[in-house]
């Protein structure tokens, strides 16, 4: 395709500048013209589908890449997954009322998602003090765990 439009490009670049220069008429002038815009459409169709074919060439490597991260059991997809709920992403829908999922900072390392009842749980082992940041699955701010209770 792209050795057809560069043909075809050339083509009409070189019979509109030979019109162009020979003709006597406004007439023929016009159509050296018309063949010489018609010559620039051709070359920038060409850019623009050799454009799009680099960038399918790509999106192909991007979707081989994150198929094998998740096909492989590598944390590197959790992690991927992890980061964009965190900035608020979701994949899916909103959870239901009551079974939001919440992420916590202990000693700074990201945890969960967690239920609510898994935060208490582990607050109540030690794990982590009240005032320790928890950020709700869907938001984009950090608050204190004593403020959700």
């Amino acid at each position: 395709m792209r050795v057809f439009l560069v043909i075809l490009t050339a083509l009409c670049f070189v019979a509109g500048a030979a019109t162009l220069l020979s003709s006597q008429t406004v007439f023929g002038e016009i159509q050296g013209l018309v063949l010489l815009l018609i010559a620039a459409v051709f070359l920038c169709g060409a850019g623009i589908l050799e454009g799009l074919r680099e960038q399918g060439k790509n999106l192909e490597r991007l979707a081989a890449t994150l198929e094998k991260i998740a096909t492989s059991g590598d944390d590197r997809w959790d992690v991927v997954r992890k980061t964009c709920e965190t900035v608020g992403t979701q994949f899916g829908p909103p959870p239901l009322p009551g079974k939001e999922r919440y992420y916590v900072n202990i000693s700074n390392s990201i945890e969960g998602p967690y239920s609510i009842d898994r935060l208490r749980e582990l607050a109540s082992k030690g794990r982590f003090p009240n005032d320790t940041l928890v950020l709700r699955q869907g938001t984009k701010a950090w608050e204190p765990f004593s403020n959700i209770q």
